[in-house]
């Protein structure tokens, strides 16, 4: 019978893959994945009570679920030329984001596809700002860059 001296310890292999699955989860949990919403993207808000559609591009930061950034206005219709900020969520697929400026806000609800390159869904607006002129409608948006 021989010795357990003499017998060679094996690291077990599923050991060493959940200690790269743990490795990896740290490292994207550290901030060193950017997150899928990360980067530029246009958004089309079409309201229900005109034919004019105001165009947005929004440059936007992810951590975690969280979202955060700038947004934009172009297009007919508008008079939010000013920079806004924005925050909102990402749960699975689907996506949150707040437009504030001064005194209002703009609401997007919707999803996101799968591989996160474009979004729809419906928006609302509140307050006493821009937003207001625009009233309730449809969004979309596409990815443009990093």
């Amino acid at each position: 019978m021989p010795s357990s001296s003499n017998r060679r310890k094996y690291f077990p292999a599923n050991s060493l893959i959940l200690l790269l699955l743990i490795a990896l989860f740290i490292t994207n949990g550290c901030g060193a994945y950017p997150g899928v919403m990360s980067g530029n993207w246009l958004i089309a808000l079409t309201p229900s009570v005109s034919l004019d559609q105001i165009l947005a591009t929004a440059s936007l930061r992810q951590s975690g679920n969280q979202i955060t950034g700038t947004v934009a206005f172009t297009g007919a219709g508008t008079s939010c030329r000013a920079e806004t900020s924005v925050s909102g969520s990402l749960q699975g697929n689907t996506l949150n984001l707040l437009f504030i400026q001064s005194q209002g806000t703009a609401n997007l609800t919707g999803t996101v596809n799968i591989s996160f390159t474009s979004g729809s869904g419906a928006y609302s607006t509140g307050g006493s700002s821009c937003f207001e002129a625009l009233g309730p409608g449809l969004w979309s948006a596409v990815f443009i860059s990093n």
